[in-house]
């Protein structure tokens, strides 16, 4: 009757068939189907038909029960798919149906449900988000920066700025020049407003001569560059450049690399350069705090052998790829501090000087590694030239006439000159010219007194 029992009339009759019945209908209901009528034919059974079953009028018990069963699956689907949908599920059961989800939503993008206001970020955290951001749109990652900055509540650059950037880019240099105006209340110097409007105007200026459009580049040259009255050497150089009719000529003369992307984006990161970062970022502001904190330890590295810098082998052309292959050196990787190992450091003799008569008491390489120099107790100091190439020294000039030993030398930031300072007794230093061999002058005290 619907309900797992059976009718009265035939319980006694089939007993067994009544608790089969009990126990498939039980399943039924749970949604998985049984075949009952095979069931009743089964030849254990004797294979008679089933009775004919009683129509009855459903009473108001069996109805709450069933209403209160179909609350509970809608229940239990519900959760399934809120578990589904936190556990990054990319479908979703609706009423028995499954809906494809496109990924994106806040539940499909890595279970991360989207909140109904921007964190609240402090001011280096800020920035550090407008970092990241504008390292992602140097690599060409735009729909990332904007995610980014959309779920931060940051922003990149000033609206302004990024109108300014926009025309930049695309040559329209009519609305440049409005949204340069725009940005001249914001500027730190006011004065550095007539160096941007002038360098706007000269990319302008070649690129019409570049595109054969003659007559307006030397309108633009006269009506425009010449009366801001700035860098007029540089003015009468551009108005040399109108006969040229070859483009790599012209490209040539002017120092520049012509009409297109790369040469609007070396103007856009000149002109950046007078803009507060609060307005606008400086170019690859990330990339280079990443390359100075990696230059200061290797600086710091006690084993660090600069010869390792020059052999890396270049994995790419442009000057991103460059950079970072220079200061990271051979194997260097940003995911670790720098460290060298003891084990690499220089430990094999290449060369032994022995052109002094007496013990060397200090040997100073200049600061452009050109050139060695070396004290000894014999009175004298030989400057060696140093061949990058073998790493091996030559004697180049022999600096004598002291009264004693040499204790000590200090070169000259140009490695041009070369501070002699003698023993204690001595009263004097000396300055040589290590270019020519030449005593340039000589700094004495009193008898009395020495110079340390």
């Amino acid at each position: 009757d619907g309900r797992g029992r059976v009718n009265g009339a035939h319980h006694n009759t089939f007993p067994d068939i009544s608790r089969q019945c009990e126990a498939e209908v039980v399943w039924l209901h749970h949604g998985v189907h049984v075949d009952t009528l095979a069931s009743w034919q089964n030849p254990q059974y004797g294979g008679v038909s089933p009775p004919p079953r009683k129509k009855r009028k459903q009473s108001s018990e069996d109805t709450s029960s069933s209403t209160d069963n179909m609350q509970q699956q809608t229940q239990h689907q519900h959760s399934q798919q809120q578990q589904q949908a936190a556990n990054g599920a990319s479908e979703v059961q609706h009423n028995g149906q499954t809906d494809g989800c496109e990924g994106n939503t806040a539940e499909a993008q890595n279970g991360v449900r989207e909140e109904e206001s921007s964190p609240k970020l402090s001011v280096v955290q800020q920035e550090m988000v407008r970092l990241i951001g504008q390292h992602l749109v140097e690599l060409g990652l735009k729909k990332s920066a904007e995610l980014l900055m959309s779920e931060s509540g940051c922003r990149l650059d000033h609206p302004a700025a990024a109108r300014f950037r926009h025309c930049v880019m695309n040559g329209e240099w009519t609305k440049a020049e409005t949204a340069l105006t725009e940005l001249r209340t914001m500027l730190d110097d006011p004065s550095s407003l007539t160096e941007m409007h002038f360098l706007l105007l000269e990319q302008k200026y070649l690129e019409l001569l570049e595109s054969g459009q003659v007559l307006d580049a030397l309108t633009c040259l006269r009506s425009q560059l010449t009366p801001l009255k700035h860098n007029m050497d540089r003015v009468h150089q551009l108005s040399s450049l109108i006969f040229m009719s070859n483009p790599e000529e012209l490209r040539t003369a002017a120092r520049w690399t012509g009409m297109g992307k790369d040469s609007r984006k070396e103007l856009m990161d000149r002109l950046q350069h007078f803009l507060p970062p609060s307005i606008m970022l400086p170019p690859h502001r990330l990339e280079t705090l990443i390359l100075q904190a990696v230059e200061q330890q290797r600086t710091q590295c006690a084993y660090h052998n600069t010869r390792s810098d020059s052999q890396v082998s270049r994995g790419g052309d442009d000057d991103s790829t460059q950079r970072y292959a220079k200061v990271l050196g051979s194997g260097g990787s940003l995911l670790m501090d720098h460290s060298c190992s003891r084990n690499a450091f220089p430990g094999t003799t290449v060369q032994i000087l022995a052109d002094h008569c007496d013990e060397v008491w200090i040997a100073r390489f200049s600061p452009d590694g050109s050139k060695l120099a070396t004290g000894s107790k014999d009175s004298t100091v030989i400057i060696w030239d140093v061949d990058p190439e073998t790493l091996t020294v030559t004697r180049r000039f022999t600096l004598d006439g002291h009264s004693y030993g040499v204790v000590y030398l200090a070169w000259s930031p140009d490695s041009s000159k070369l501070i002699v300072c003698l023993q204690e007794e001595a009263a004097e230093l000396v300055v040589w010219d290590t270019e020519r061999g030449e005593q340039i002058c000589k700094v004495s005290n009193s008898p009395d007194d020495s110079l340390t």
